[in-house]
Order: C-alpha cells, then sequence, then structure tokens
C-alpha cells in the first residue's frame, strides 16, 4: 500500500472516531487489548481467532512504547495485513518488512499527524528509535524521544 492510501485511511479513521489515542480507537472497534508481560524481545502482537481480533502488548515496556505498539499493532488490522505477527525487539527486521514499515507509517500519522511521516524519516529519530529498542528499561529513552517529538512537532 502506498503513502497516501495508508494517509487516507489514518484520516478516516480519526474524522469517523475523533479521536487519535490507538486504545480508545481499538475500544470503538472492538479489538480486544491486553496487556501482559512477555519476553523481553517482544512489544506486542496482532492475531485474529474466529471473527474477534487481539493486541497484545508487552507490558514491561513504558506507556510511551505501549501506545506506540498499540497504534501499530492496530495498523496491521486496519491496512488489512493477513498476518497474526509479533512486533518483535529487532529494529533491522522491522525496518525491512513491507508490513512492519506500513504499520510504522499508519502509527506515526495516527500519534503525530502529517508530522509523523517526517520525523520516522529523520535519521537522528531513527537512531534514537533504534537505541531505545536496545535497552531492556527502554524508559528513559522512551521519555526523552517523546519530549523530543513534542518539541518538534
Amino acid at each position: 500500500m502506498d503513502s497516501n492510501a495508508i494517509h487516507d485511511v489514518v484520516s478516516r479513521l480519526i474524522r469517523r472516531h475523533r479521536t487519535r489515542d490507538p486504545f480508545v480507537l481499538c475500544e470503538r472497534l472492538n479489538i480486544t487489548v491486553w496487556k501482559k508481560p512477555m519476553s523481553e524481545h517482544v512489544r506486542g502482537i496482532f492475531t485474529k481467532a474466529s471473527r474477534s481480533r487481539y493486541i497484545i502488548i508487552n507490558s514491561e515496556i513504558s506507556a510511551f512504547w505501549q501506545r506506540f505498539i498499540c497504534a501499530h499493532e492496530l495498523g496491521h488490522d486496519r491496512l488489512k495485513h493477513s498476518i497474526n505477527g509479533f512486533h518483535v525487539d529487532r529494529s533491522d527486521v522491522i525496518r525491512n518488512d513491507k508490513f512492519e514499515r506500513e504499520a510504522n507509517l499508519f502509527a506515526s500519522l495516527l500519534l503525530c499527524g502529517d508530522r509523523g511521516p517526517h520525523i520516522m524519516n529523520v535519521s537522528w529519530f531513527r537512531d534514537l528509535l533504534h537505541e531505545a529498542t536496545k535497552y531492556k528499561d527502554s524508559q528513559r529513552l522512551a521519555q526523552i524521544i517523546c519530549e523530543i517529538t513534542e518539541e518538534y512537532i
């Protein structure tokens, strides 16, 4: 899916539900969200069972990352990715997979608006995200990223 189509999907979703909050959107779309302790290398999972959809988020990661992962996994659902998958703590895998790139774009547009893709493409921001995913306790780095992003936006 091209970036304009993803932008349209996000715009329609925000217009229809009048929120950018991925947790509220999941509730309104009848997607069950669970926060559970998982392996330190698993950030989130999107899965379907029968006609139900589930997002499971690692409860051991910071609130910043939980919000981003929820938006990312919601992207898999809204972009109709035919996968049941894990969001793992390996940036090299995430960046090279088409569905993962699309879900990251969806999440950045949802959370940051039109400036999201620009921020996600700035090398220092990508490097900072990469560094934050290296550490078991990335709460402080996630907080710094959030502060920098808010200033930049």
